[in-house]
């Protein structure tokens, strides 16, 4: 109704389902669960055995593109998957691929990967905090320091996802004003995330929130 465009999420640099993602041993913690024991249905074994999990994900976005051709962007997640191994995406490859099937789609991958992205999309604000003790996100931070950027946040207080051990503690109107302003500070969007329900419904205090918000804008 409001002609926003839709986005695909796809989560490119975290896997725990597929067996040849790279280990939490190569050097990201959260590339895997901390099992106690060796999970046999991960085979990962050397550097190499990540262009098969390339071409899943290839082959995934591929799908996507052209089963939804009409779509603004993709979306890409978690950048820290790829600053703790940029050696082993093949980036530019997969850029290339998303823009010779969907020239008009936008590509977003957080911070910034290689430069190449139409906009930047900072986790909380956080635009250069994030994997700054690595080169990488130091390089691309320059590079997408001053293109477009929307700012990705939360109401649920620690996680993107619902839990039931944080009710009543959801972010309130008043914050989400706050996030609202810091955005327009920084001349950015704010993209604002509601962890669902396991039925799919939203939570009722953020149903409120969000009205609540929707109810000081219309009286300005």
């Amino acid at each position: 109704e409001k002609g926003l465009g839709i986005f695909l999420y796809y989560s490119l640099a975290a896997d725990w389902k597929h067996p040849y993602f790279y280990p939490r041993e190569s050097g990201w913690r959260s590339a895997r669960p901390d099992y106690q024991e060796k999970q046999p249905e991960y085979l990962f074994k050397e550097d190499k055995d990540f262009e098969k999990y390339i071409d899943f994900a290839h082959a995934q976005l591929t799908e996507l593109l052209v089963q939804y051709p009409e779509i603004a962007g993709i979306w890409l997640d978690p950048i820290m998957g790829f600053y703790n191994r940029p050696d082993l995406f093949p980036i530019d490859e997969t850029y290339r691929m998303i823009r010779s099937l969907s020239p008009h789609a936008l590509i977003s991958f957080k911070q910034g990967a290689n430069g190449d992205e139409d906009f930047s999309a900072p986790e909380r604000g956080g635009a250069k905090r994030v994997g700054t003790q690595l080169e990488v996100a130091n390089l691309v931070y320059e590079k997408n320091k001053n293109k477009l950027k929307e700012i990705c946040n939360t109401l649920q207080p620690h996680s993107w996802g619902y839990n039931k051990a944080n009710d009543g503690e959801h972010k309130k109107a008043a914050e989400v004003l706050q996030m609202l302003a810091d955005a327009e500070a920084q001349n950015a969007n704010l993209l604002l995330n509601v962890g669902p329900l396991p039925d799919g419904s939203f939570p009722e205090e953020d149903i409120n929130t969000l009205i609540e918000v929707g109810k000081k804008f219309k009286s300005k």
